[in-house]
């Protein structure tokens, strides 16, 4: 009988062998995973507390032109990291860092940890209303401590912009479902200069014209359309099908009650007045005369009524209206001439007309050929017409929730990007 061979006994020298690799290379895969978690945690607080270091300067941007004088901004980022678990340990460095997070933030006119062309100036130093956000957090080591690591850093960066810019619409229609958001009557033409028109709605027919009106927009500008357009005197034709655009004006607040009185004083056998900014708190309605409305915020309790022969005048003039109802709008339809302009910086630069949000009173603005009305319309619950019966400028801007535009003349709507309101712009841009 042949007598078996005996096997030389190597499988356990080189099992023993391949171990010690073989558990740090799961060493590595657990905590390599762990990292990959924690980069996106960290990730995700960084960009958290920018945009909420931005919203700061946003908030503050009319007075302090996006900087960050008495450290608002930066707080708000440090808190908002501490809440999404990653406290700032600076000045605690002694020791191990293992389970510690650092974090760094800068705005302008600080000169950024990491410099950027996007996001810094001719200087070196972040742009007005930037904010960066630098964590970088200690993971402690799991299994890798085995080979006398303590700790594996993660960082993550991120930079956020706050600030105004122009919004280049002339005429947007809020509504976001309702037939004919945007339409015209009568045989006119209305031309909206330098700005594009926004129609909200996604009705099949969402903006319309009838007769012989015309709706145009010049210098390149557009007609966009979530829904359809019906009727063939747009002029480019519309783009439809697009995405909605949100209220550009959402983040405007609605003024306070003034804690004084308007004055409406008459001046002599004239018949001509002169009103100061303040709480009105009845209907104010005019036939005849010529008013003048001195620069400042005229709140209206239950509506502003321009008729007959009255003219009226006035600059740096913001009208709030808090009426609702058909009986409590703004209307201006006199055989006189209307001259009135905006505030040109403030809070309410470039609002000429503001209703309140939840109001769905009409606005109307009838022009004759004497009109020269510049400003933005805002109304976002209510309908505005604008009619023309002459070459006037009605406008320089509307915002509504329903537009309608028409009359027999030629109708301007003249949007001038620097003079008028700007959209709100805060976004992670790193």
């Amino acid at each position: 009988m042949e007598q078996k061979k005996k096997r030389p006994g190597a499988v356990a020298p080189l099992v023993a062998i391949l171990l010690v690799p073989m558990l740090i290379a799961l060493a590595l895969a657990l905590d390599g995973g762990l990292m990959l978690d924690n980069k996106r945690k960290v990730q995700a607080a960084a960009d958290a507390a920018a945009l909420a270091g931005a919203v700061k300067l946003y908030k503050n941007y009319p007075s302090q032109q996006g900087t960050d004088v008495y450290g608002i901004a930066k707080q708000a980022a440090f808190e908002v990291a501490a809440a999404n678990g990653f406290p700032d340990a600076t000045g605690d460095e002694g020791g191990s860092n293992a389970g510690k997070a650092f974090v760094s933030v800068r705005v302008s006119p600080e000169a950024p940890v990491v410099s950027s062309p996007v996001v810094v100036d001719a200087t070196g130093n972040l742009r007005p209303g930037y904010i960066e956000v630098i964590i970088t957090y200690h993971q402690p080591a799991a299994f890798v401590s085995l080979i006398g690591t303590q700790s594996v850093a993660i960082q993550a960066r991120a930079v956020a912009r706050a600030s105004f810019s122009d919004f280049n619409a002339g005429v947007m229609a809020l509504d976001p479902k309702d037939d004919q958001s945007l339409k015209t009557n009568g045989n006119g033409v209305i031309n909206v200069v330098n700005g594009d028109i926004i129609v909200n709605s996604i009705d099949y027919q969402a903006a319309k014209t009838a007769g012989n009106a015309t709706i145009t927009v010049t210098n390149g500008k557009n007609i966009f359309v979530t829904g359809g357009a019906s009727g063939g005197g747009f002029n480019p034709p519309p783009i439809t099908g697009v995405a909605p655009t949100p209220d550009p004006l959402a983040y405007l607040p609605t003024p306070a009650v003034p804690s004084t009185n308007g004055t409406i004083t008459t001046h002599g056998k004239s018949g001509n007045k002169t009103m100061t900014p303040g709480y009105y708190s009845q209907a104010v309605k005019f036939t005849n005369g010529n008013i003048t409305m001195q620069p400042g915020i005229y709140y209206f309790a239950k509506g502003f009524d321009v008729s007959g022969q009255a003219s009226v005048s006035g600059s740096g003039v913001m009208m709030f209206n808090a009426g609702n109802g058909a009986s409590q709008g703004i209307s201006i339809t006199g055989q006189g001439s209307v001259s009135l302009s905006p505030p040109t910086s403030g809070v309410y630069k470039g609002i000429l007309v503001f209703q309140d949000r939840a109001s769905d009173a009409p606005i109307k603005v009838a022009g004759n050929g004497q009109f020269n009305i510049t400003g933005t319309f805002y109304a976002a619950g209510g309908d505005v017409a604008i009619e023309g019966n002459g070459d006037t400028s009605v406008a320089g801007q509307v915002i509504a929730n329903q537009i309608v535009v028409g009359g027999n003349g030629e109708t301007n709507i003249k949007y001038n990007g620097p003079d008028a309101p700007a959209a709100r712009v805060i976004q992670l841009v790193e």
